[in-house]
């Protein structure tokens, strides 16, 4: 045990100079409590009990989680586009022939499908790998 001065121990002031046995800890802390030294038990206690700290590191779990995708990819939009258009204006069509006045409707029709379909949504489930800060 090493014997260090009161001034030493609190800083300077008006007092006048007293003798007091202080406890060095292993780093070479002063380690002064209001009842006597304070160990690190009662500290890490304190942290963990009343705190709610824990020693701990990176962790990682897996999670499912559900995300919105597009339930039809381009090329089925415009397919169906093109099949609702066909069926639409099957009476002005002659084999492999639209007649011309209906041509750009049918276009615009297959357009607007297209555009609908491409709106519809599915949810899908997925897992993936999380990272975490946790307790050991």
């Amino acid at each position: 045990m090493r014997t260090l001065t009161f001034n030493q121990v609190i800083g300077a002031r008006v007092l006048p100079e007293v003798t007091l046995p202080v406890k060095l800890s292993g780093d070479g802390m002063v380690e002064i409590g209001e009842l006597g030294a304070i160990d690190s038990a009662s500290v890490e206690f304190r942290l963990r009990r009343v705190f709610g700290y824990c020693p701990g590191g990176l962790k990682t779990r897996t999670v499912t989680k559900t995300r919105q995708v597009r339930k039809y990819s381009d090329t089925e939009c415009i397919d169906m586009g093109i099949k609702s258009a066909l069926s639409t204006y099957k009476s002005h069509i002659h084999g492999k022939v639209i007649e011309r006045d209906y041509w750009d409707d049918v276009i615009r029709h297959a357009v607007e499908v297209a555009g609908r379909n491409a709106q519809v949504m599915k949810t899908e489930r997925y897992t993936t790998t999380e990272r975490y800060w946790g307790c050991d």
